[in-house]
């Protein structure tokens, strides 16, 4: 199985942080897909992205919460 993720490593991507906008840099991705114990049919993905400030890490955030350019975070909000 494949997996296409929306950002690469390296990716500049906006996010808001410490009640502030920011750009941060894609450090580190992360993938995992599971099928319930319970019932053996639901399947629940995640996908998260470790983003890096200055080289320091700020947090682990969900595709959901990353932006490609600032105008687009702004429209979100």
């Amino acid at each position: 199985m494949e997996k296409e993720f929306a950002f690469n490593l390296g990716d500049k991507v906006w996010l808001m942080h410490n009640n502030g906008v920011v750009c941060g840099n894609i450090a580190k991705m992360f993938y995992v897909k599971n099928v319930s114990c319970v019932d053996y049919e639901t399947i629940s993905e995640n996908e998260r992205y470790y983003v890096s400030l200055n080289d320091k890490s700020i947090g682990d955030y969900e595709k959901k919460d990353l932006f490609g350019t600032k105008e687009n975070l702004i429209k979100s909000l």
